[in-house]
C-alpha cells in the first residue's frame, strides 16, 4: 500500500503538471507585465472558483490503469521514474490496459479531452496595494491564495518565497482554459529518487477570449517521501478585470 500511495504521488506529478499554463519563455519580467492583469487595487471583486474535472471516458481508463497498476507496485515505481520528464508513459501490458484504450488514453489527454473546468462557486477577492509597489490578495482565510504578496521578483507564500519567474502564452485552443497570456512564478524542489520536496506555481493572466476576464492558477504539492500521502491543492480563479 505504501508503494501504491508513493506510485500516485509520482504520477500527480507526471499528469497535473497542467499543460494548463503551457510557459512559453522565462524573460525579465516587468512590474508593468504582471500588473495588468491585476484588478482595481484596494476594491473587493467576486471571482468565480474553476474546478478541474475529468471525462467520464478518461475516468473509466484511469480506473483500470490504477488497477494494473496496484498489481504491480514495485515494477510500477521503477517504470513510471523511468519514463522522462514531460513524457507520456509508454505502454506496457503490466499497466492493465489493452494497447488500444492507451492510446485512447494519451489521445485525450493530448487533445484536452480528458480535463474540462467547470464552476463551482464564487469567492471574494481584494487586491490590496502595499506601500512599496506589492499587491497582497485577501480573501476567504481557509483559501490557499489569502495573503499572498505579489511583486516582481517573487511571489511570497506560506511554503515559501516563488522565485522563478516566466511568461505564459498558452495559445492551445483546445486548453482547459482556453487562449491565455500571463506570468507565472513557481519554485521545484522535489527530489525524483526520495520523493521529498515542494513544487509549486503561481500564475495570473488574462483569457484571449474574454478580455475583461482575468485567470489566477494556484498549485501546489508538497512532498516527504515515498511513505507519506501528500499535501496538494489547487485553486483556480476567473475574475472580471475591467477598470
Amino acid at each position: 500500500m505504501k508503494l501504491f500511495r508513493a506510485l500516485c504521488s509520482k504520477l500527480s506529478l507526471i499528469f497535473l503538471a497542467l499543460s494548463f499554463s503551457n510557459v512559453g519563455y522565462a524573460g525579465k519580467v516587468s512590474e508593468k507585465d504582471w500588473k495588468q492583469y491585476i484588478p482595481i487595487t484596494g476594491q473587493t471583486i467576486q471571482a468565480d472558483i474553476m474546478e478541474i474535472q475529468s471525462s467520464e471516458e478518461f475516468e473509466k481508463l484511469a480506473a483500470k490503469l490504477q488497477v494494473g497498476l496496484k498489481k504491480n507496485p514495485e515494477w510500477a515505481l521503477e517504470f513510471v521514474g523511468s519514463t522522462p520528464k514531460g513524457q507520456p508513459l509508454p505502454y506496457h501490458e503490466n499497466l492493465g490496459l489493452t494497447k488500444q484504450e492507451h492510446a485512447q488514453m494519451l489521445e485525450l489527454n493530448q487533445n484536452q479531452g480528458a480535463l474540462s473546468l467547470k464552476k463551482s462557486g464564487t469567492i471574494d477577492v481584494t487586491f490590496e496595494p502595499l506601500k512599496d509597489g506589492r499587491i497582497k490578495i485577501l480573501t476567504n482565510e481557509n483559501s490557499a491564495l489569502n495573503n499572498l504578496i505579489i511583486s516582481t521578483k517573487e511571489v511570497e507564500t506560506r511554503f515559501g518565497n516563488l522565485i522563478d519567474v516566466s511568461d505564459i502564452n498558452n495559445q492551445d485552443p483546445k486548453a482547459i482554459t482556453g487562449p491565455w497570456k500571463g506570468v507565472k512564478w513557481g519554485k521545484n524542489t522535489v527530489d525524483q529518487k526520495t520523493m521529498v520536496g515542494e513544487s509549486i506555481q503561481f500564475c495570473i493572466g488574462k483569457r484571449a477570449d474574454n478580455k475583461d476576464q482575468g485567470i489566477i492558477y494556484y498549485d501546489g504539492k508538497i512532498l516527504q517521501g515515498y511513505t507519506t500521502p501528500p499535501t496538494q491543492f489547487t485553486q483556480i480563479l476567473f475574475f472580471p478585470l475591467a477598470k
